[in-house]
């Protein structure tokens, strides 16, 4: 196989498998930009790995024609009616209510990632798990006294934040932020925020959370600089749509309202009511232990029945039977009422109407749509072509499994060495270094009962651990001797440890019945 790879902003792909070219924009539909910047040089090779290898299994399936094989196609075509219906709401239910503004900002700034540190000042209505009880007026006034310090001494920003800043995580970083995209922060925030020059400090912001004084600390061009018109546009939209999720619900539930209100859909209910009483009927007819089955029961029947009108359109029942078909039949509820056999229908009606109404408005005709369809096709067929290599090879002779059992017991499958100890744990150093004055063996779990903060009822006893546990306390026990006791060791929550090592667990191999099905798959995927 031939592969060809560029990792420049100067072409227009960066890799080509046997001719096929995948763009960045590709490349980032599944790998994100963040997670490709955050990677090692390691990760990085296994990322690009990953994606040939996928990518090479997609083009060598659909050269042998897996995608043409009816399983996978019938999963393509639901996909597709999903991503219709998804896009549909998003570009003709949701779209026409955003404000235009908002969008535009979108437009304008989700190219760009910044690189922020924050500092933020609660008040008794803040929205974070413990505001300050100070009020709003108190706030401002703290807010402009910070940004006072900071303007006149800005490289105190991270010390200013730890001291100031009632962020929850601020002591761990600062007030750093991290890299942020587009659409992920509130907007009177991010607003700002993003028209900041780098180094630039923010006048106060306020927002749910409280007033905060911001910095840019760096920037650079998103993975959405690279993306197509169409799809930029789209991703924008969505973005926008974070900025009033709490409305997005009401706004489909309105807009499927209109729908069965008006004359776009009409429910006949006369009909259902008669579906609900066959139902009944059949279900009487059931054996003992026979099992209802709601697509067999639509089958018996054999009247003609009109149940809805699309956009002035009849439409019988046997034009829903193949999509009740293909649902599970666990998912498909019972029916108490001919209400609740309504309401089930309105659901398939209304997939159905909303998907050619998508066709109508030529949604799979847009590039965002292709993009989002190629990547959904690839997946299937990338899962239906791996179980179909996995399955045409044989099981592993178990002469194998047991030789490789053999090789590797002591490195791979094996229980670890454990300590077993009593520890004394204390607040107080004082009385850490008091107590290891009149500590031995024989009185040892006395003392623990009598001052230990945590296991008195047990004496100071611990259950079983591997190297690696708990921290300095773990590795000292480790290499005490049975019987011997530690001095005073400091752990990092600022409590006082004294532990006395009654046993030693020794490393020990795994029985291969349990790890014998581990053994055979690694040996399938080699």
């Amino acid at each position: 196989m031939f592969i060809v790879l560029f990792f420049s902003f100067c072409f227009s792909y960066v890799i080509s498998i046997e001719n096929n070219e995948f763009s960045l924009e590709n490349f980032y539909s599944k790998y994100s930009k963040n997670e490709w910047m955050r990677a090692s040089s390691g990760q990085k090779t296994s990322i690009i790995e990953d994606f040939i290898k996928r990518e090479s299994a997609i083009i060598d399936a659909t050269k042998k024609g897996f995608d043409l094989d009816p399983f996978v196609l019938k999963k393509i075509k639901n996909v597709t009616s999903q991503l219709l219906v998804n896009m549909y709401y998003d570009k003709f239910v949701a779209f026409p209510e955003i404000d235009k503004i908002d969008f535009a900002l979108s437009i304008k700034n989700l190219k760009k990632e910044v690189n922020v540190k924050h500092i933020v000042v609660s008040h008794n209505k803040s929205n974070l798990p413990n505001p300050n009880p100070r009020t709003k007026n108190d706030a401002v006034i703290l807010i402009n006294n910070v940004r006072k310090m900071l303007v006149e001494n800005p490289q105190r920003f991270d010390s200013i934040a730890v001291s100031v800043s009632e962020d929850p995580s601020v002591h761990k970083n600062a007030g750093g932020l991290g890299w942020l995209d587009w659409g992920r922060t509130p907007m009177s925030f991010q607003s700002v925020v993003w028209d900041l020059d780098v180094g630039e400090l923010s006048p106060p912001i306020e927002t749910t959370y409280g007033y905060h004084l911001a910095i840019v600390d760096s920037s650079r061009k998103s993975e959405y600089d690279l993306y197509n018109k169409s799809s930029y546009e789209y991703e924008a939209m969505r973005r926008t749509f974070i900025l009033m999720k709490d409305k997005l619900k009401d706004i489909s539930l309105n807009f499927e309202k209109k729908l069965f209100d008006g004359q776009k859909i009409i429910i006949y209910e006369k009909a259902f009511s008669k579906i609900f009483s066959k139902m009944i009927e059949y279900k009487s007819s059931l054996s003992s232990g026979e099992r209802f089955v709601f697509i067999d029961f639509l089958q018996s029947i054999e009247s003609r029945f009109l149940l809805v009108s699309i956009n002035n359109k009849d439409y019988g029942l046997k034009y829903f039977l193949a999509d009740i078909n293909q649902q599970n039949p666990s998912s498909i509820p019972s029916f108490s009422s001919t209400d609740k056999i309504i309401d089930f229908f309105k659901q398939i009606v209304l997939r159905k109407y909303v998907k050619e109404e998508a066709l109508k408005k030529e949604i799979d005709k847009e590039v965002f749509f292709k993009n989002f369809q190629n990547i959904e096709r690839g997946k299937i067929i990338y899962d239906y072509y791996l179980r179909h290599l996995v399955n045409s090879v044989n099981n592993p002779d178990s002469v194998d499994v047991k030789k490789y059992y053999e090789e590797h017991k002591n490195l791979k499958y094996f229980k670890p060495e454990k300590v077993v100890v009593r520890q004394i744990r204390l607040k107080d150093a004082f009385l850490a270094d008091s107590l290891i004055k009149t500590i031995n063996q024989d009185n040892f779990s006395e003392i623990a009962s009598s001052y230990s903060i945590n296991r008195r009822k047990k004496g100071g006893l611990m259950e079983p651990f591997e190297r690696g546990k708990y921290n300095d306390m773990g590795s000292v026990a480790f290499n005490l001797k049975k019987g011997e006791i530690s001095g005073v060791i400091k752990n990092p929550d600022k409590t006082f440890s004294i532990i006395l090592l009654e046993s030693k667990i020794k490393k020990e191999p795994l029985p291969i019945k349990l790890v014998y099905k581990r053994i055979e798959s690694l040996l399938l995927k080699r």
